[in-house]
């Protein structure tokens, strides 16, 4: 499983979660449910991780919340990753990490209208 394998070994790397060490084991079960090839954001801080897994029906505000209470719920200064398929990648921000998610989920949001064309 790369993706753990990125997201533990840029944990260890940091030192983070000192506060909450648990949540990489929610990650490793977490990446155990997803494809590797998925893409996905996960965010590190000080005292916790979180996953936000990019969704079609959610839509970008949602999603933008989503990251906004991450932040708040990990203070100081999180980091934030967005893993492609390939790699993990150390995103500037949680504006960032919003736009890159909020990109993905339109993405998916166009092939689901193009699937349902093709399938009328």
């Amino acid at each position: 499983m790369r993706h753990l394998t990125a997201i533990l070994a840029t944990a260890n790397a940091i030192g983070w979660p000192t506060e909450t060490p648990s949540d990489l084991e929610v990650d490793r079960e977490t990446c155990e449910g997803l494809d590797p090839s998925e893409p996905f954001l996960w965010i590190l801080g000080a005292n916790g991780t979180a996953f936000i897994v990019p969704n079609a029906r959610r839509g970008g505000y949602a999603s933008d919340q989503l990251v906004i209470r991450a932040r708040r719920k990990f203070g100081g200064a999180p980091g934030f990753f967005w893993w492609d398929g390939v790699r993990l990648e150390e995103l500037g921000c949680a504006e960032e990490a919003c736009a890159v998610l909020a990109d993905r989920e339109a993405t998916l949001r166009y092939l689901e209208v193009a699937k349902l064309r093709r399938s009328a």
